[in-house]
């Protein structure tokens, strides 16, 4: 078995769907898409109990990608940032591609924050954090 099994490569989609209209596919560009889900823990301890009690609940997801800036060319480009900017519609990643079986993760989202980052001596990219809103969707192509 290879580690690059394990690495989302030149297959992998990242498409985000705002409500305005169109696809916004980061494929080669983005360079991290990272999504966190977490579930809040409520404290149900009472009376005399010696251990505390918990049961689950409300979940959550956030998203946050690193693109790099392609210019006015597509995808990436400012019409795409211009788009994505204070968007919200639904998404979609697959970190291995779109053919049939293929893991892939989906959901609405409201974008929360974008930073358009331009230094002297490196690529200039672009950072877009979104919160998730409703169901995280995990299944296959």
């Amino acid at each position: 078995m290879a580690i690059n099994e394990f690495r989302a490569g030149p297959t992998s989609v990242l498409r985000f769907m705002p409500t305005g209209g169109g696809t916004i596919q980061v494929q080669e560009q983005y360079r991290k898409f990272t999504l966190k889900s977490k579930q809040a823990v409520l404290d149900a301890s009472a009376g005399s109990v010696d251990w505390r009690e918990f049961i689950a609940g409300l979940k959550e997801y956030t998203g946050s990608v690193e693109v790099l800036h392609n210019g006015t060319a597509t995808p990436m480009g400012t019409a795409d940032i211009k788009s994505l900017r204070n968007s919200s519609g639904t998404w979609d990643y697959s970190p291995f591609g779109t053919a049939s079986g293929s893991r892939k993760y989906s959901g609405s989202y409201i974008g929360t924050s974008m930073d358009d980052d331009f230094p002297f001596d490196d690529l200039a990219t672009i950072a877009f954090d979104f919160q998730g809103n409703g169901t995280l969707t995990e299944g296959l192509w």
